[in-house]
């Protein structure tokens, strides 16, 4: 079995993320030759899967196409985040990495619940940045959404320099941690 096809092979059997350096590792390659390898499978998933990379990880995913079915096949009762899920998932997936302290600020109401109940459901992740936690989107999102990152998000030029420039008006301290962009 080739390499590329050995890599399929690994990303389909976790059924998650895996970290690039981990992948490096069980391919016994390099981490560049394993960045070859991604993107050379990348090209090669046309039907129904897509590969997802990020700067730290990559994962097997299902193709965007094929979401009406599968939707159906997942389909679970009372999955709507609501107004105030949606608001803090936007400014998340948009702007994010953020701190709670941001998107209180831009809200003007705590975000302690909808934060956790978006974590519950998988759509954000909390990291530490420094002493502070940050919530960004997941990967799961990323793939619900259809897309692979989040500069593929609708309008996002626009609507980030919008938020940019919202920060210069409220002379708000910049709280997104751009380092750890997906």
């Amino acid at each position: 079995m080739d390499t590329t096809n050995t890599l399929e092979a690994l990303l389909f059997a976790a059924g998650e993320p895996l970290e690039i350096t981990r992948i490096s590792t069980l391919l016994e390659c390099t981490s560049i030759r394993t960045q070859e390898l991604l993107h050379e499978l990348e090209a090669r998933l046309v039907h129904g899967t897509r590969l997802l990379i990020t700067d730290t990880t990559a994962a097997l995913l299902t193709a965007p196409e094929a979401a009406p079915v599968l939707e159906k096949l997942f389909s679970i009762e009372g999955r709507d985040i609501g107004p105030a899920g949606l608001e803090v998932l936007t400014l998340i997936a948009y702007e994010g990495p953020l701190t709670k302290v941001h998107i209180d600020h831009v809200r003007g109401v705590n975000s302690s619940s909808t934060l956790r109940a978006l974590m519950q459901r998988g759509l954000i992740e909390r990291t530490k940045s420094g002493k502070e936690n940050v919530y960004g989107p997941t990967i799961e999102l990323l793939a619900h959404l259809g897309i692979t990152r989040v500069d593929q998000l609708p309008d996002f030029e626009k609507l980030t320099h919008e938020l940019s420039q919202y920060r210069v008006r409220t002379s708000e301290p910049d709280a997104t941690v751009k380092e750890a962009t997906l």
